[in-house]
């Protein structure tokens, strides 16, 4: 075995571990870059700004915003008006809103009715702030303070106006629309750095098969000969590694990969479990270089043998 004669210096856990890390912060922040891109590119699409323009002309008419802020921000910083004015404004809005949630949105609830309740409920000190007088509801007389409806109205537009808004059909099939697209896009970002950080850019140093970081810690692989993977162990080193620590990985709740760091600090190849399986060692390259093949390193032999 070439390995024997050569002695390689196996790579110690800690700097297994610092090189485990670095990758992780390159996939991390090459992934950011990418998903900053993509999103970027969605956002600025006519399929991104028709869905949003949906969104807004819904808020618009719901009579819950204007010019798509929330009416109830707009009253708050408006020191024009009195209390008992907005909460007046803030009444003529929610009512608005229930009768055109019950008039165009088909649903078996009666947000108007229910809205009507929840006023014909309301007390304060055990006083009812609504009183029902011939099918209209209107404020009591019992000298309650303006502050009282301001707030009760504020708790109606925050609790039940804006939520009742926003699970709407039209509005959450948008939404989820959009939450989608962009979550398929982070993660083709991840899947995309994933590739090129563990396949492409290892697959570019034919000699060491190394990520970036090992490049920077000076480490490489070698298979059971002691020289450099081929391509098709490289790439079968990277598919187990996929497919039974990531994929199996997470549907075994991180089990297995907890299982492979936990085999890498046990043994004494301080490998871990997927290398050792598959008889594989990451090896320090300050004491030799790694050989291509078997026969560039007889080649390198017989040419110090005639020296």
């Amino acid at each position: 075995m070439i390995e024997k004669v050569i002695h390689y210096k196996r790579v110690g856990l800690i700097k297994r571990t610092f090189i485990s890390l670095l990758d992780i912060f390159f996939l991390i922040f090459l992934t950011l870059t990418l998903s900053l891109i993509s999103l970027g590119t969605y956002v600025s699409s006519s399929s991104f700004q028709n869905d949003n323009e949906s969104l807004i002309s819904l808020k618009n008419e719901s009579n819950l915003f204007i010019d798509n802020e929330e009416i109830l921000v707009k009253l708050e910083n408006d020191d024009s008006l009195t209390i008992n004015e907005k909460s007046e404004a803030l009444e003529v809005a929610i009512t608005k809103f229930y009768k055109f949630t019950n008039e165009t949105i088909n649903t078996s609830s009666d947000y108007l009715k229910e809205y009507e309740t929840r006023k014909l409920n309301a007390k304060e000190n055990e006083v009812n702030l609504f009183i029902k007088v011939e099918d209209e509801i209107i404020r009591s007389e019992n000298n309650i303070k303006d502050s009282v409806y301001l707030d009760f109205y504020k708790e109606e537009y925050l609790g039940y106006a804006l939520p009742t808004l926003y699970s709407l059909p039209l509005y959450t099939s948008i939404t989820q629309k959009i939450v989608l697209i962009n979550l398929s896009l982070i993660s083709f970002s991840l899947l995309i750095s994933g590739l090129i950080i563990y396949l492409v850019f290892p697959l570019i140093f034919k000699r060491d098969h190394a990520t970036l970081s090992m490049k920077i810690f000076k480490v490489g692989l070698i298979n059971s000969n002691g020289v450099s993977l081929s391509t098709k162990e490289f790439i079968f080193r990277f598919l187990f590694i996929y497919v039974i620590e990531f994929i199996l990985g997470i549907l075994s709740l991180f089990i297995i990969p907890l299982i492979s760091y936990s085999y890498m600090i046990l043994s004494k190849k301080e490998s871990p479990l997927h290398d050792a399986l598959i008889n594989i060692m990451m090896v320090d390259k300050n004491s030799n270089k790694i050989y291509l093949n078997k026969s560039e390193y007889l080649k390198e032999v017989k040419s110090l043998l005639v020296k």
